[in-house]
């Protein structure tokens, strides 16, 4: 229950909301602004990550997940991202779930390093994740335990692509993408 998470830190993502708390899945299209917990350690480096915990088909197929959006090391020293950082170990590639599937749900993690400078895990050193199959199914324990990383924040949001099929004449359908941004006391998960 959201009750029982003990908040200490804070993932800031501030993304666009818009009336009913609604945030359009073009709105995504970019990575977030990020800002780290004001009370990290600023001496060690830190790493976001972005994974789509429903992919390809929201609730009902899962079998691709969790698909990798997105993984940048943050240098020691800063706390924060600018918008569309894109560039990163993963580049951001934004939510993009099919018309129909229902809501995704993606969760973005923040960890530090126990290093000063972030040195990606040797079996991912030869990855660039310009191909999709790369991101799929990631392993983000593997990964998180290779790189000795600990969690210091999270966040999470859903989106989805609603495709509306108009009843007039012509028969032609318009897809009108939206999202949710989850605001309630779950929106805000942390470990601490």
């Amino acid at each position: 229950m959201c009750s029982q998470v003990r908040s200490r830190y804070s993932l800031t993502i501030p993304y666009t909301i818009h009336t009913n708390t609604i945030l359009h899945l073009t709105d995504t299209t970019y990575s977030p602004s990020i800002t780290l917990p004001s009370t990290i350690d600023s001496k060690t480096a830190h790493v976001v990550m972005m994974i789509d915990l429903d992919a390809p088909g929201g609730m009902r197929n899962q079998s691709y997940s969790p698909l990798l959006h997105w993984l940048v090391a943050v240098p020691a020293g800063t706390t924060s991202l600018a918008y569309n950082s894109s560039a990163g170990i993963a580049p951001y590639i934004g939510p993009a779930p099919t018309a129909g599937d229902g809501p995704h749900r993606y969760v973005v993690l923040a960890f530090e390093s126990p290093e000063t400078k972030f040195v990606v895990p040797a079996a991912y050193a030869n990855l660039t994740f310009a191909d999709i199959t790369q991101r799929l199914l990631f392993n983000v324990t593997k990964f998180v335990d290779e790189a000795a990383l600990q969690t210091v924040s999270a966040n999470w949001f859903t989106t989805e692509a609603v495709a509306q099929v108009p009843t007039g004449a012509g028969g032609r359908s318009t897809v009108d993408m939206v999202g949710s941004l989850v605001v309630a006391a779950a929106a805000l998960m942390v470990v601490g």
